[in-house]
């Protein structure tokens, strides 16, 4: 019997098979597996050769051969992670999906720390970790610009273009006339 590390962690037996890797013991299968086939544990170290499609807890992808859903997730309340070079780069938790954030807290979340989300709704709710509550339709009129309602909530609104104003009533505010330029259609340019 070969053995290696300080307790035995590896252990090759007398017929030159491996029966203990890393001080878990393993019994592994007397024939090589076939074209296609799988190395499955049965959860107490007995390995056996499967289809790859009799797998069921591998994602196997069979190439163009998919004949329905193909599913990949977990079913006990874990969350999904997914890495590129040893580095979490994406995480579904609990239906939302963070892109650069491990704890994404709303439906898509893009920067650790929350800075770019989506809503469920589908609105973005927050840019740059800033949070805004977009208008729920359509400009009403030709011309009509986002406008800033309330600074501290980030609330936008349609406005007409020609006018825009600070409604807060502090000192020291302004109203923007937007004009169209002289050297094109569609250009505009804000004068205070």
């Amino acid at each position: 019997m070969l053995t290696v590390g300080n307790g035995d962690l590896f252990q090759v037996n007398s017929s030159g098979n491996i029966v203990k890797i890393n001080n878990i013991t393993y019994s592994w299968p007397s024939l090589q597996g076939g074209a296609n086939q799988v190395l499955t544990n049965n959860g107490s170290g007995g390995l056996t050769w499967v289809a790859a499609g009799a797998c069921t807890t591998c994602f196997h992808n069979n190439g163009d051969s998919f004949t329905g859903l193909a599913t990949l997730g977990t079913n006990d309340a874990y969350e999904l992670a997914f890495e590129t070079g040893g580095t979490e780069k994406m995480r579904i938790a609990f239906g939302n999906v963070g892109i650069g954030d491990t704890t994404p807290l709303s439906l898509l979340t893009v920067g650790n720390g929350d800075l770019f989300q989506v809503n469920s709704s589908g609105n973005i709710v927050k840019i740059n970790n800033i949070t805004y509550s977009w208008p729920s339709s359509a400009p009403t009129a030709v011309n009509q610009v986002l406008s800033v309602q309330t600074v501290a909530g980030g609330i936008l609104q349609w406005a007409s273009a020609t006018q825009v104003s600070n409604d807060s009533g502090a000192a020291g505010s302004y109203v923007a006339r937007i004009k169209a330029t002289a050297d094109g259609v569609g250009s505009y340019r804000a004068v205070l």
